[in-house]
């Protein structure tokens, strides 16, 4: 049985995917725009720690074969149909010295190591400088895909060791592991921010964090707080367009400065605002968040590709043509 997506989830969708593209379009204006990942990546957390924790106390087991085959099945066909059109626009309109870069670019996109690849190398996302490949936005998405594998194993281990243990109930084994996991990779996160901020930004122990903040809100309470929930979602909606407009490439990424974006994703969710105000009801931005994963995956091949097809940067109106055709796609 089809699941009816959440409208509040949606409208937070479409936020986040409007400031990542609007950042990759006009970095000068919306600098803080790349905050829009970490937003979806609290969703995520959110999301798939509710399905796995429902099911771990039902059945006290995941089916992880099932599991993953939804996620392949959702995920993969886009992201393999966008890489083949990274391939033949490399071919067929980008100068042989870049086909080096974009090729094991592409290629790791395909096994979802994209983030590590960056990451090793020490590209700074954050600065437009440093020539990107056709498929460098893949990093978060090789991110999510790595959170797919190793989350559902580590919920079903902690139920694992709760019911052979006895000390523990199931779902306060689930809270402990999540906090865990969220506390260890903050500190990460801040610690390796200090030391190695190009690897800090791509890797997934520095990002793990706000998936688990996602996944901490599912533990919560339903009854909790009812009353202030429709407070809370506009703040946290607040917080997110303040990240957006305030935060830049200058600041050190992730690292502490990530928690204010993470909260307001949070505190929205929080909030379950599902069905009225003018942002959840809106039909553009429903459809905006419906259609937000294959935004993601088409809005930024263009943006790399468009000096080489023009011949010089992408001016006020080749941009404007590439947010309308990203968005027809």
């Amino acid at each position: 049985m089809a699941i009816t997506p959440r409208r509040d989830i949606q409208a937070l969708r479409a936020v986040a995917v409007g400031a990542v593209v609007l950042y990759h379009l006009f970095p000068k204006r919306l600098t803080g725009g790349f905050v829009g990942v970490d937003v979806f990546f609290v969703i995520s957390g959110y999301l798939i720690t509710s399905q796995l924790s429902r099911e771990l106390l039902t059945t006290g087991r995941v089916a992880l074969g099932e599991f993953w085959a939804r996620r392949i099945r959702r995920l993969l066909p886009a992201a393999f149909m966008v890489l083949a059109g990274c391939l033949v626009t490399l071919v067929a309109a980008m100068p042989r010295v870049t086909w080096q870069n974009n090729l094991t670019q592409i290629g790791a996109s395909a096994v979802y190591l994209q983030n590590w690849v960056l990451g090793h190398d020490a590209v700074d996302y954050l600065h437009a400088e440093d020539s990107p490949s056709l498929a460098q936005h893949y990093w978060s998405l090789s991110v999510e895909e790595q959170f797919y594998v190793f989350w559902p194993l580590l919920l079903g281990l902690a139920v694992l060791l709760a019911r052979r243990l006895g000390r523990l109930s199931s779902r306060s084994a689930i809270v402990l592991v999540l906090a865990t996991v969220a506390v260890a990779s903050f500190v990460v996160s801040v610690l390796m921010t200090r030391s190695n901020p190009p690897l800090a930004f791509f890797a997934t122990q520095t990002r793990a964090w706000e998936f688990g903040v996602g996944a901490l809100l599912t533990q919560i309470p339903k009854g909790w707080a009812a009353r202030l929930r429709p407070a809370l979602a506009w703040v946290g909606l607040a917080v997110v367009v303040v990240s957006c407009v305030r935060l830049s490439g200058s600041h050190a990424f992730p690292g502490a400065i990530a928690a204010v974006p993470v909260l307001g994703a949070a505190l929205f969710l929080l909030g379950e605002d599902r069905t009225s105000g003018p942002l959840v009801s809106n039909r553009v931005v429903q459809w905006l968040g419906d259609h937000s994963y294959g935004i993601y995956l088409w809005h930024w091949p263009p943006i790399v590709a468009a000096p080489w097809v023009l011949g010089h940067r992408a001016t006020l109106p080749a941009k404007v043509a590439i947010l309308v055709g990203t968005l027809l796609l």
